[in-house]
């Protein structure tokens, strides 16, 4: 299989050379213009590999009025080309990509379909239900410094590097001096994060990388048709739902951009933890701006259904 998801990397088998820093030469100083050895090249790539397991079974009752298909599969997909990451930085050099990813994909799919008259009406209806779930099998990832920052054996669409994970909003003084707290000034109605590793200060090793990923695990639709002495009536309702959409500066962030609805949801001493945003300020690097301090607080679950 191919994949042009490579970046500017489309000649990977080529050496790159380019023009440098001046480097002199002579007792009196000759300028020249130096080449410098850039990206090195990979002359081993090659395609990247797939395997796929299906197993199916068809059915059909009643004479033909209720039918389905059952389906589960397990793809198991490697050689895909990754950036080595596991190569020290004393190397002293670009790397190109390699063919050293894996990813295992593993899911199933139901298919229902049911068709009858209810007098002088025929109806049919179409169901569908699916669940499809990746695991980053290997991506030559360092060993992290904390067992919940690692990104292999999870899936794929995970915010690299982790987020800190919401614990409430901090009520008052006496609770800021009794939790955890990030370098900085804190207040009331200020986000409050788990302090994951114990240490008594949030930062980023309190970072977890986890929860669900930016697309859909699961899939689902139906499909109901009616007629009635010509006259037809079809409606199809689609849906997703086990994955998160996640807002970001100034898609949320007060100030930022135009205010929104959800900030006069905003904490105010007595809502305890059921605000829908923190207190307002102005600071951008505080614990509730959502990119110096990027958490779970900020997903939304991006659950759908439509017609």
């Amino acid at each position: 299989m191919g994949s042009d998801d490579i970046g500017s990397s489309r000649y990977i088998y080529q050496q790159v050379y380019s023009a440098g820093s001046n480097y002199n030469f002579g007792e009196t100083p000759n300028t020249f213009n130096g080449i410098v050895e850039g990206q090195l090249g990979n002359t081993d790539v090659r395609w990247e590999k797939e395997r796929k397991l299906n197993f199916a079974t068809d059915f059909s009752l009643l004479k033909g009025k209720l039918s389905g298909t059952v389906e589960v599969f397990d793809n198991y997909r490697w050689d895909i080309l990754t950036l080595p990451a596991r190569t020290p930085l004393l190397f002293g050099q670009t790397l190109p990509v390699k063919n050293i990813g894996e990813v295992s994909n593993k899911g199933y799919e139901i298919e229902l379909s049911h068709r009858g008259n209810l007098g002088k009406v025929a109806y049919n209806l179409k169901g569908m239900y699916a669940v499809a779930k990746n695991k980053i099998l290997n991506m030559d990832e360092p060993q992290p410094l904390f067992p919940w920052q690692q990104r292999t054996g999870k899936p794929i669409g995970l915010v690299s590097g982790g987020l800190y994970q919401f614990d409430g909003f901090y009520q008052d003084q006496a609770d800021i001096d009794a939790s955890a707290l990030p370098a900085g000034v804190t207040r009331p109605g200020f986000l409050k994060y788990k302090d994951i590793d114990g240490d008594g200060i949030i930062n980023i090793n309190d970072k977890v990388v986890g929860g669900l990923p930016n697309l859909p695990q699961t899939t689902f639709g139906l499909n109901l048709g009616f007629s009635y002495k010509g006259i037809s009536l079809n409606a199809l309702f689609q849906g997703a739902k086990d994955y998160n959409f996640r807002m970001e500066a100034g898609a949320i962030d007060a100030f930022r951009a135009n205010l929104q609805p959800v900030h006069l949801e905003r904490w105010q001493p007595g809502d305890g933890n059921t605000a829908r945003y923190p207190s307002l300020t102005y600071t951008t690097t505080t614990v509730n701006s959502s990119e110096a301090f990027p958490s779970d607080f900020w997903n939304l679950d991006a659950y759908y259904i439509r017609l």
